[in-house]
């Protein structure tokens, strides 16, 4: 039990060792809670998005010269791959990680990467196959940017719910 769990790993001819947990597997666990109760990705994608507000209002509060420079490289990064989708998902996740990393809250980053894991697998992907919807992004990554860089939580809240509008719509 406790190694379909990954709490436990048996390593034959070794024995059973003790897994330090991840973030990956507690969003492993979330996605299995939320399908067993049943809970549908719209709600999912609802809870992110308010996650998301909260953490950019405590990114604005805290973010500095050195986090605003990368997000800057990742959305470039973003920019420059917008044609290869896999190189673009890699660095949308480690965007939003970034701006979660920002709000300087542990507690709220591995929320919004365990949301991620289940919102990424099921939608994310296949939303995000089609340029048109990867250039949409592209425009709320950029107001989200300049909302942070003028500290702008307004801005920031209006950029972030444009950006889940455009997954809910590609839900439909």
């Amino acid at each position: 039990m406790l190694i379909e769990k990954n709490m436990v790993m048996n390593r034959p001819g070794k024995g059973n060792y003790v897994c330090h947990p991840c973030e990956d597997s507690l969003g492993n666990h979330f996605e299995s809670f939320m399908d067993f109760k049943g809970i549908p990705l719209t709600d999912m994608i609802d809870a992110r998005e308010e996650l998301e507000i909260v953490i950019g209002k405590r990114a604005i509060q805290n973010v500095s010269c050195m986090p605003l420079k990368e997000l800057e490289r990742l959305y470039q990064k973003m920019e420059e791959n917008i044609n290869d989708n896999s190189v673009y998902n890699e660095c949308d996740y480690k965007f939003h990680l970034k701006l979660a990393d920002c709000s300087r809250n542990e507690t709220l980053k591995v929320l919004f990467s365990s949301f991620y894991v289940i919102t990424g697998r099921n939608i994310f992907s296949a939303v995000t196959n089609k340029l048109e919807t990867r250039k949409h992004a592209q425009q709320e990554h950029y107001h989200m940017l300049c909302a942070l860089k003028t500290r702008s939580p307004r801005n920031l809240t209006k950029a972030i719910r444009e950006h889940m509008n455009c997954i809910r719509e590609h839900m439909i």
